[in-house]
């Protein structure tokens, strides 16, 4: 039985789908293919170990790879299912990528315009989906993780200095997993992932996120991904504007103040600073 070594537990709308490309261009580290976010310790628990193993290599694949693991990261959101990662042994190291949770709301406001058609403000958004403030609350959510985990066994990632500095990125994250950095393609974590947009044809966009949802459910995920082979993701993105409904900047402050005190209970959890956040 091969199980993951490593997990990224979060934070959603944080990158992580740059953190996921970013590993699968190095050749010692193994993270699934056909499904991204497994989403085993929250929503597919119940499917068993048997379901969870499927997704990665078998003992003899695993012998070329000298760190497996996935990234869901919504197990950020669910902090009461954080001991579930106890019960894998073979989980000794958490990867967490995370970003000034102003700018994540307004992601995820993104987001849900894209799959769901949402079509109000942003200041509207944060009533209707109040989890989208909540799911910024870092320091709260990975305080029920460093009950299981030490400290020196969770690397935190700032996307904003992530992308920035992606040499040193690749070199943390290498020192972390133990592997070499210089093994990583030279093009790694270059090209812009997963970027928000307002699709032209609402209908579709929405018919097919309900579709990809019930594929998934179904275990379904060759098809999904023979859709994104075929150029089908491509075709929701025809006439799409970059532009989101903007923030209003006295609703940017009043965010700011919202978790400002999570901001600092996070840097006194972890050892870091966060100035970068507060401008």
């Amino acid at each position: 039985m091969t199980l993951p070594s490593f997990v990224g537990i979060g934070g959603e709308r944080c990158g992580s789908t740059w953190l996921h490309t970013l590993l699968q261009q190095h050749p010692k580290i193994y993270v699934p293919v056909k499904r991204k976010e497994l989403d085993f310790f929250n929503f597919n628990y119940e499917k068993g170990l048997e379901w969870y193993e499927s997704f990665f290599p078998n003992s003899e694949q695993a012998k070329t790879y000298q760190a497996i693991g996935e990234i869901s990261p919504r197990y950020l959101n669910f902090p009461q299912y954080a001991e579930r990662l106890t019960t894998i042994e073979s989980i000794n190291k958490l990867l967490v990528i995370l970003r000034k949770p102003v700018n994540r709301a307004y992601s995820h406001y993104g987001h849900t315009i894209r799959l769901r058609g949402y079509s109000k403000s942003f200041e509207e958004f944060i009533i209707d989906y109040p989890n989208t403030i909540t799911h910024g609350f870092y320091g709260a959510h990975l305080e029920a993780f460093l009950q299981y985990y030490r400290k020196d066994q969770v690397c935190c990632l700032i996307f904003e200095e992530a992308i920035a500095d992606v040499i040193s990125t690749k070199h943390n994250i290498a020192q972390f997993l133990n592997v070499d950095p210089n093994e990583f393609s030279e093009k790694a974590g270059i090209e812009k992932i997963n970027e928000t947009y307002i699709p032209k044809l609402k209908k579709l966009n929405r018919i097919a996120s309900r579709v990809r949802s019930h594929l998934r459910k179904s275990n379904l995920d060759w098809l999904i991904n023979l859709a994104k082979q075929t150029g089908f993701q491509e075709v929701l993105k025809l006439g799409a504007d970059q532009r989101l409904p903007p923030m209003q900047p006295e609703t940017r402050l009043r965010l700011q103040d919202v978790f400002a005190q999570d901001m600092e209970n996070l840097e006194k959890l972890l050892g870091i600073n966060l100035d970068l956040w507060r401008s």
